[in-house]
């Protein structure tokens, strides 16, 4: 991207949030708002990934945490234990309905962006069914465009409440009970994907992470997804996010006992070669 476009859209965003935020490019997978120094965190990609809605997407987002989320909100979320990826997902579902109200013209923007997103498989789902996912993670990309989202009755409330909600303190209520009805009154547990983590950490290290989704599982075998980025493995040209043909890294279990899901584009191939790199590792 030229230096040129780089300032005008740096300039946009400190129009758009009404304030002197700093804004900065860097090489990384997604864009941020850090509410503490006002810094509006773009990513440099390469010209075939980053369309133009893509970034005006990601200015949109971002600006709308600038001006509607709240510096203490995390730390109120922490201090009540609520979990930091359903306030995540619930803020965004918030602060881009307000985005799309104060500037009609984002509607077209947030489309034509997560369109483009979903093309290149940026929520790392892939050929699986958008509708085996979870309930927050249902939310989460259905509020990102996924039209293929299906709600059942029941889960259809907790879609719609999540598309009126109005303040953080909104928000932190609703992730709270979300969280309680998901893994306490129903007993889903969290499958923890390393893949997913190491690209979107939700604030918490990888062993963290972990701990907190055995919890969930009470006297059932945990289960665990393991992929790797196609990009980073192979070297081709393409979004972080999509898996590669195998898994070569022994993972960390820190502890802990499991069943694990390969998620790799060569099927049994990859998983007949994972065991062969887990055999060494052991006997090294």
């Amino acid at each position: 991207m030229m230096k040129i476009e780089m300032k005008n859209k740096s300039t946009l965003a400190k129009l758009l949030s009404e304030e002197d935020v700093n804004v900065v490019h860097k090489q990384m997978d997604t864009a941020y708002f850090d509410a503490k120094k006002r810094e509006l965190g773009l990513p440099i990609w390469k010209d075939e990934e980053m369309t133009k809605d893509i970034y005006d997407l990601m200015v949109c987002h971002e600006i709308g945490h600038a001006l509607w989320t709240p510096l203490d909100m995390l730390e109120k979320a922490a201090l009540r234990k609520i979990n930091h990826t359903f306030v995540n997902i619930l803020e965004d579902a918030r602060i881009e309905r307000f985005v799309k109200n104060k500037y009609p013209g984002s509607v077209g923007v947030f489309n034509r962006g997560y369109n483009d997103l979903i093309s290149k498989n940026f929520f790392g789902i892939d050929d699986n069914d958008v509708n085996d996912l979870n309930l927050i993670d249902k939310i989460n990309v259905f509020f990102k465009g996924n039209s293929d989202v299906t709600f059942s009755k029941e889960e259809k409330v907790w879609a719609d409440r999540a598309s009126k909600t109005k303040t953080p303190a909104e928000v932190l209520d609703l992730a709270e009970e979300l969280y309680k009805y998901m893994w306490l009154d129903i007993e889903c547990p969290i499958v923890f994907d390393f893949h997913h983590h190491n690209l979107h950490d939700g604030g918490l290290r990888q062993d963290e992470a972990l701990d907190y989704a055995m919890e969930t599982w009470s006297d059932v075998t945990p289960v665990c997804h393991l992929s790797e980025s196609r990009r980073e493995e192979q070297g081709i040209d393409c979004l972080p996010q999509a898996h590669s043909d195998y898994v070569y890294t022994p993972i960390n279990t820190y502890g802990h006992e499991f069943d694990l899901m390969i998620e790799a584009k060569a099927k049994e191939l990859a998983l007949l070669k994972y065991r062969d790199i887990i055999q060494t590792s052991l006997s090294a």
